[in-house]
């Protein structure tokens, strides 16, 4: 377990909201709305109608704008939210746009403390459960709260594709040290607010620096292995139903009517994950031969994991050598492939980079990270969401 704050601690000290999504203007929800119809209905595989009327559970949502979608798709709505310095903006989020009765429940409790009297045909958990100390506890009482062919969708961040965003986390922690927050977020900005601005991201730069960059919480415990949050929600009685990354591309392969069993079912969850894993470095290939063997995907995902935890501890303490990138660097010749063209340059602009790190004032090291161009443009596919169904 880290010994940083926990993340609702670290959100109460700061008085911070960690979704901030702008909706005072009602012409920015339309925007909104097809990112959050798109992630429920085309990626996640829970039909926009069959939402209406249903009891839903949410819990921490913040500020309540990813809710409120839900509410205008018919759902009645338990929020669960004890940052009381956000639960307010959600009262006055519904009652701007016309669902405050969507809103059964408005609750204070943490997920360890919520004991509803019922359970819910969809459970939503986003952006902390693999932050809490007592993570499969968590999972056992979000299983518990979902109805018997309910679905239960929750994030998570993947190792591999967090490679670039310790990078940035790593330069940022360099390049902003001894720093007051106002200087802080200034350097953030000269590193990567030109970058953040070409990506359709719904949050205000200074509020993603804030959960990222500044964000004590973002650590190697983030880096929750798959098959092992996978293995949680099984013992709670839950089954895979779709994600987004797709973990399963053999669905698109298999004949219907070649119907696996749930254990089957399950492998082909972990392998595919497996067999997907590099691609979420670059959101592309990482390798020109395309699919590697199935120990080539192990060594793919060992090496990753085991690196971006070493630089993910050393942003807390960025003062020793910064870990060696050989573990990933290296990966073409160990395994006897070639780097795809931009994993290549990738690779070139990391080792010249933790090398600037290692020696460079901030000046030489803010230099280097705008020279490079390819490591600029990646950010990875590391946010993962996954959606489970309770067993009937």
């Amino acid at each position: 377990m880290s010994d940083a704050p926990s993340l609702l601690s670290y959100y109460r000290g700061a008085a911070f909201n960690p979704l901030g999504i702008d909706l005072s203007d009602p012409a920015r929800l339309p925007a909104h709305r097809a990112k959050r119809e798109h992630l429920y209905q085309t990626l996640l595989g829970l039909p926009l109608a069959w939402l209406r009327g249903r009891e839903v559970l949410e819990v921490g949502p913040a500020s309540g704008e990813n809710s409120l979608i839900l509410a205008l798709l018919g759902a009645n709505l338990t929020l669960v939210e004890p940052n009381e310095h956000t639960r307010p903006h959600i009262v006055e989020l519904f009652e701007h746009f016309g669902v405050r009765e969507r809103i059964r429940e408005l609750s204070a409790s943490t997920i360890d403390a919520f004991r509803p009297d019922r359970t819910f045909d969809l459970v939503v958990a986003e952006g902390f459960v693999d932050s809490l100390a007592d993570r499969e506890l968590a999972i056992a009482r979000l299983c518990e709260m979902t109805s018997p062919g309910g679905l239960l969708s929750v994030t998570r961040h993947e190792a591999v594709g967090m490679l670039a965003e310790f990078v940035k986390k790593a330069v940022y922690a360099r390049a902003s040290a001894s720093l007051p927050e106002e200087g802080r977020l200034a350097v953030a900005k000269s590193l990567f607010a030109e970058d953040y601005a070409r990506i359709p991201a719904s949050r205000a730069f200074a509020t993603w620096w804030k959960d990222n960059l500044d964000s004590p919480v973002v650590n190697e415990w983030l880096l929750w292995p798959f098959e092992e949050m996978h293995a949680a929600f099984r013992s709670g009685g839950c089954r895979y139903h779709a994600s987004h990354p797709n973990y399963v591309e053999r669905d698109t392969l298999r004949w219907y009517k070649d119907v696996p069993t749930g254990e089957e079912r399950e492998r082909d969850v972990l392998d595919g994950h497996l067999r997907r894993a590099s691609s979420w470095v670059l959101a592309g290939p990482l390798f020109e031969q395309g699919d590697a063997k199935i120990e080539a995907c192990r060594e793919v995902v060992s090496s990753f994991r085991a690196f971006v935890g070493a630089l993910a501890r050393w942003t807390r303490q960025p003062v020793a050598p910064v870990p060696s990138p050989e573990t990933v660097t290296g990966l073409d010749r160990r395994l006897g492939l070639r780097f795809a063209p931009r994993a290549a340059s990738l690779m070139r602009e990391l080792t010249a980079l933790l090398a600037t790190l290692n020696s460079g004032g901030r000046e030489a090291i803010v230099g280097q990270y705008l020279a490079s161009s390819t490591l600029r443009s990646v950010w990875g596919s590391h946010y993962h969401y996954v959606c489970f169904r309770r067993e009937a």
